[in-house]
């Protein structure tokens, strides 16, 4: 479908066709060369992975891991809520949890979309209304790509230098730390600003010439919070797992943190990998082979996947069980206010 306005859809429609075979072309031979990438290291690896003893350790490093899955479920559920709320809409969390817990284990169907698709899908049977769903996972999407790139160069700024020596500075902590209060002060504003003076074709499609209604200043920063915290929450889980599996993790937190949102960007913006599968391991082994070897590289990425996997699943359940309990019924679900009304 080409995502250009009315008037000019057919000048470009050819253009766009082409445009699209590129990029998924690109992006499929991205995933695939990744995906070798990894399959290579693992088979030279297989012998000399860690040995894997089933104790306390390991099994709690697991449970954590898996729970701070779902703590990351939790906070995207509360980013929903409020950006709904922002929109004009009236959520119930009891309807709004189905549709981020039961969509979200569709990002591994190919095409890496089949979550958002999910997700409106299963929003429009609440009541709440499409163009809020589409904004709301537009809004995220923008977001998350920003703070995880932000993330990713402080923690690296700050950290890097474990990696390999000189291979990033060190930059004193009073400078990034004024990085990031500079940028939570002014990323939201400034993204505002755009999204009403610049208007990507994209967005004249699904949103027409209409001016577009943004959630208040305040909603908006701490959604950015909120991805903050949900990076490094990533990274704490992978640190964890390091502890188990091989003994080693807390001590590179920051940095850990750091190369985990990079994997989880790559995977993101790959469309060809289903969930970042893949693409992510590829970019921890490559990350983390300099640091902890390439079979605790292999074993950590391994574990991290399983991990995501495991709180995956759990977190469908609850949305199913969720759904049982709070079928869609458009009658009683949700209406719409005027935006910001208290």
């Amino acid at each position: 479908m080409c995502l250009l306005p009315k008037g000019r859809t057919k000048h470009y429609c050819a253009k766009c066709l082409v445009n699209n075979l590129l990029l998924r072309t690109i992006s499929l031979s991205i995933a695939v060369v990744c995906i070798a990438y990894f399959a290579y290291v693992l088979i030279n690896n297989i012998s000399a992975l860690p040995s894997l003893r089933y104790n306390s350790t390991l099994v709690a490093a697991f449970c954590c891991a898996v729970a701070l899955v779902l703590s990351v479920y939790a906070i995207q559920l509360i980013i929903t809520h409020w950006l709904l709320f922002g929109l004009g809409e009236l959520p119930d969390w009891r309807r709004t949890a189905p549709i981020i817990l039961l969509s979200q284990f569709a990002k591994y169907l190919p095409g890496n979309v089949g979550h958002f698709v999910g997700r409106v899908a299963i929003g429009k049977k609440y009541g709440y209304g499409g163009q809020h769903l589409l904004f709301t996972i537009g809004y995220e999407i923008g977001w998350a790509i920003v703070v995880s790139a932000t993330v990713a160069t402080l923690a690296l700024l700050y950290s890097g230098h474990e990696l390999s020596a000189g291979l990033l500075p060190k930059v004193p902590p009073f400078w990034l730390i004024g990085f990031l209060v500079a940028s939570v002060v002014a990323l939201p504003p400034l993204g505002t600003y755009i999204l009403n003076r610049w208007r990507p074709a994209f967005i004249a499609h699904l949103l027409g010439e209409r001016a577009v209604t943004l959630p208040p200043l305040s909603i908006t920063t701490a959604c950015m919070l909120l991805y903050v915290a949900v990076f490094c929450l990533n990274g704490l889980g992978l640190a964890i797992l390091g502890e188990g599996l091989i003994g080693k993790g807390m001590e590179n937190l920051v940095l850990l943190i750091g190369l985990f949102s990079v994997a989880w960007l790559a995977g993101f913006v790959v469309p060809g990998a289903p969930g970042g599968l893949g693409v992510r391991e590829a970019i921890l082994v490559a990350s983390l082979a300099p640091l902890y070897g390439e079979p605790a590289a292999v074993a950590l990425s391994l574990g991290s996947r399983i991990a995501f996997i495991l709180g995956d699943g759990l977190a469908f359940l609850v949305g199913l069980i969720a759904y049982r309990l709070y079928p869609p019924n458009v009658s009683e679900s949700t209406t719409t206010r005027s935006p910001f009304q208290s």
